[in-house]
This record gives structure tokens, C-alpha cells and sequence, in this order.
């Protein structure tokens, strides 16, 4: 009789303890999920992969440069630890949580520490359920970013090799000039503009506008989202890019071009009298009159 007693009391207990125990399981499944997020991005880390929502935006104009590529992977590799900083410190909140819970389960309750253990035994079986599938995607979608890694690579060495027969053929890929206007031009000027109205210019600064617009472009993509977790990445990031544009603020940036070439740049762009374009066919520059070319041009 008193077997019978102590199984329905028991019974009773776990009735009572039941919101307490669903809060172990919300638990435990964090700490599921956050494990496998560490996993997986401990091996994005050891493949030299960031996940697309952990990339750093450069500004094209810079990210296309050796320059812009280091400081891109130097970013990704600061937020990706930054974001693993995060989890850990998720992970040790909720152990906290559920030691908290064993306790009003045994102090509130008056389980058994055989019972609690064996709980926290059935919890885990349904966690591991659950979870399953979640870790079969993250590995999918870690294979994923290596293959467009190794695409990557395939893509820039192809692109390497384009550029060396580009080179072999020409030397320099330099523009024909060909001066139907009044002016005439020095060698230097010919040289200079032989480089192709496309030519960019290094700038003279560190371009701070351009990379602070860029990083809230990418926060308030995050923050659109809604949740606590994407806001606080939002404002990991402002905060870690904030600290590195401090660094680079002051950075000396190589010019391509000396002072006297874009002062030489400088006024023949200032020339008023004179058209330059680039010619119907061919690779070539057209420098016409003015008058000259608005009266073609009517």
C-alpha cells in the first residue's frame, strides 16, 4: 500500500513540477542549438569560410583591391569571434538557468536527485531529436561555403592567368590618342591620358563615408529583422568597425599617380576648349574642340 502511496505522490510531484521541467527542455534546447552553431562556426573558422550573415560590406570600389580584400578577411575573422564570444556567453547563461531549475525542482517540488537526473536523461533523448535535422543543414551549408570557396579560388587563379597573357600580349594596355584639336599636347599629357578615361585614381584620403555607409547598410539589414539576437549583432558590428576605422582612419594611402601627373590631370580636365572622348571604334581617345564637336554633334 505504501508503494502505491509513494508512486502517486511522485506522480502528484511531477504534475506540480511540470512548467519547471518545460522550462529545462527550452533550455537544453538552446544550449543544443548554440552547440551545434559553435561547431559549426569553430570549423567555418579552421576552413577560412565566414557565413554570408557574418561577411563584412566593403565598399566595391575598395573590396575589389588586394587592400580591400585583407581588410574584408580581417573584419570577417573579427566578427566571427565576436559572434563565438556571443554564443559562449549564451551557453553559460543557460547552464546557469538550468542549475537554477534543479534546484526549485528539488528544493520547491521535493524531486529526488535519482529523479531529476532521470529527467534531465528523457530531455536530452527528445533534444537530440530535435536537433537532428538542424545539424544535418549545418553541415550541408558548411560544405556549401567550401565549395564557393574553392570556386573562388578557381575564379581568381583563372583570373590571374587572364591577366598575365593580357600582359604578355601588351605590356600596357594604353589608350591611341588622337588629337584633333588646336591644343597641343607634351609627351607627358599624351602618357596620361593614354591610360584610359577609365583609370581610377587612388584617393587622397581614407575613404570613412563610404565605409561607415556600407556598415549601416549591413546593420539595419540585421536589425530589420526584429530579433534581440540580430539587434545586438548589429551593434557588435558598428562597434568592432568603429574601433578598426579608428585604426585605419589615419593610414597613409600609396598614390599611383605623383603630385605633378594630377596637376597635369587636373588642368587639362579644367580645359574648357577641348573634348575628350572616347572614339566610336577601337580602343582610342578623341580630343576635338569644343565648337568643333557641337557642331558634329548638330
Amino acid at each position: 500500500m505504501a508503494f502505491f502511496s509513494n508512486e502517486f505522490d511522485q506522480k502528484i510531484q511531477r504534475k506540480q513540477a511540470q512548467p519547471c521541467i518545460n522550462q529545462m527542455l527550452t533550455q537544453l534546447e538552446k544550449l543544443s542549438k548554440w552547440d551545434a552553431q559553435l561547431k559549426f562556426l569553430f570549423l567555418c573558422r579552421n576552413h577560412g569560410v565566414t557565413p554570408k550573415g557574418l561577411r563584412s560590406q566593403i565598399p566595391k570600389n575598395i573590396a575589389q583591391s588586394d587592400y580591400g580584400k585583407r581588410l574584408q578577411a580581417r573584419f570577417d575573422r573579427k566578427i566571427l569571434a565576436t559572434s563565438i564570444s556571443e554564443i559562449y556567453s549564451k551557453k553559460y547563461n543557460a547552464v546557469k538557468k538550468i542549475a537554477g531549475l534543479k534546484m526549485k525542482l528539488r528544493e520547491t517540488f521535493g524531486l529526488s536527485g535519482h529523479s531529476i537526473e532521470r529527467e534531465e536523461k528523457k530531455l536530452d533523448r527528445i533534444v537530440r531529436r530535435k536537433t537532428r535535422e538542424v545539424r544535418k543543414r549545418i553541415f550541408i551549408k558548411l560544405d556549401k561555403l567550401i565549395e564557393e570557396k574553392k570556386r573562388r579560388i578557381l575564379e581568381r587563379q583563372q583570373a590571374e592567368t587572364r591577366k598575365a597573357e593580357e600582359i604578355k600580349i601588351s605590356s600596357m594596355d594604353k589608350k591611341i590618342i588622337y588629337n584633333n584639336s588646336k591644343r597641343i599636347f607634351n609627351q607627358k599629357e599624351i602618357d596620361l591620358l593614354s591610360l584610359g578615361l577609365s583609370f581610377g585614381i587612388t584617393p587622397k584620403k581614407f575613404p570613412l563615408i563610404e565605409y561607415i555607409a556600407a556598415t549601416e547598410k549591413l546593420c539595419q539589414s540585421l536589425e530589420e529583422m526584429g530579433d534581440p539576437d540580430s539587434m545586438a549583432r548589429a551593434q557588435g558590428i558598428r562597434n568592432l568597425i568603429s574601433g578598426e576605422l579608428r585604426k585605419g582612419y589615419d593610414m597613409k594611402i600609396k598614390p599611383n599617380l605623383s603630385k605633378e601627373e594630377r596637376e597635369i590631370l587636373r588642368e587639362i580636365g579644367e580645359d574648357e576648349t577641348i573634348i575628350i572622348c572616347p572614339a566610336d571604334k577601337g580602343k582610342a581617345i578623341v580630343i576635338e574642340d569644343r565648337e568643333t564637336y557641337i557642331q558634329k554633334m548638330y
